[in-house]
């Protein structure tokens, strides 16, 4: 890579205070410098930030959950005394309602603590149900009164989150909100260089810019490309060509250009005779348990979306992905009738 190409810092790690767990590139300095100065308060005692709720937004893979667990862990390093916690918004939910069906001193103990915490980061709410906003939106009520922070994470901004509660929607109108987009052209390019250039992989300028031209700027996507390339130079000890990333990557489906998710869903619910939109929705009906779990084997199969992303267009997290590909691999061994019909979606698909 020439040495021009990496955009420099305009500060240092040490200036930013936050662990610095990837290269900090332009598209998320402003992200970065924000949340600084919002949790710079908690580092000393008696005081709060100034705007209690903050909403930080960007696609699945652009380093929310990493930049999240750097100020958690940052905060209990500088300030022991602090405490934070880090946690899916839906679990929160789902914790406390749980505590509440016991008895209401469980619930109270519970909700006092979560209450109480000096920041408390809920992620994935783009996962968020209608039916959950009311009490989710009685804590944020509850922490804003304490000025306590509250860091919520999304994949999407609050206008392009339809299934939110109104009372929700509204408290989350006076959040701060932040951006975390995806890394540009360039910034992938020094990415993959820096990366390949730490596991020693040689690789021509040319190569890399081909690459980072095919892969959009997700940090799981880039880190999938990275490995599959360490593993390819582990083999022949060569430097890496364009020619020789033509062909590993070739094919629609090894880039995840040509097929969609929504291409997917069609073709799966057209094989199991159930709507597409049926297997994004919340029923657990086997009609539509067995095609969702299928859908999200062939997308970590055929493409290069991420655990997130695959789970997001099902209204799911990533363990659930990972679960249903784990189930569904486990069956191919023994089931024929399943074994065919993944085969016939791979041969539709490709």
């Amino acid at each position: 890579m020439p040495a021009d190409s990496t955009p420099p810092a305009p500060f240092s790690p040490e200036q930013l205070a936050v662990p610095t767990l990837r290269p900090t590139f332009p598209e998320h300095l402003l992200a970065r410098r924000s949340l600084h100065r919002w949790v710079k308060p908690l580092l000393q005692k008696n005081r709060q930030p100034h705007t209690p709720l903050v909403f930080l937004w960007g696609p699945p893979g652009s380093g929310k959950t990493r930049l999240s667990q750097a100020l958690v862990k940052f905060l209990g390093k500088k300030s022991p005394s602090r405490t934070a916690q880090l946690l899916h918004a839906r679990e929160v939910y789902e914790l406390l309602r749980d505590a509440e069906m016991k008895n209401r001193a469980d619930f109270l103990s519970l909700w006092k603590q979560f209450v109480d915490t000096d920041l408390l980061v809920l992620e994935n709410f783009q996962l968020v149900e209608k039916k959950q906003g009311d009490l989710l939106a009685r804590l944020i009520d509850q922490r804003n009164l304490r000025k306590a922070g509250t860091l919520i994470t999304s994949t999407r901004p609050p206008a392009r989150l339809p299934r939110l509660a109104p009372r929700l929607a509204n408290r989350l109108s006076a959040a701060l909100l932040l951006e975390f987009p995806r890394l540009g052209l360039e910034s992938r390019m020094v990415y993959l260089a820096r990366k390949l250039e730490v596991l020693d992989v040689e690789i021509q300028t040319a190569a890399v810019e081909w690459l980072a031209q095919r892969l959009e700027g997700s940090f799981r996507k880039l880190q999938s490309a990275v490995n599959r390339l360490q593993v390819m130079a582990a083999g022949d000890h060569k430097t890496v060509t364009r020619a020789a990333l033509e062909r590993l990557f070739s094919g629609p489906s090894r880039m995840g250009k040509n097929l969609t998710m929504e291409n997917i869903a069609t073709c799966v619910g057209d094989f199991f005779h159930v709507s597409p939109r049926h297997l994004q929705a919340k029923t657990r009906q086997r009609t539509a348990l067995l095609p969702r779990q299928v859908g999200m084997y062939l997308a970590r199969r055929l493409t290069s979306l991420s655990l997130e992303e695959i789970g997001d267009f099902f209204g799911r997290d990533h363990t659930t992905v990972i679960h249903a590909c784990k189930k569904v691999a486990k069956a191919l061994d023994s089931n024929l009738d399943l074994c065919g019909a993944v085969r016939q979606l791979e041969t539709d698909l490709a």
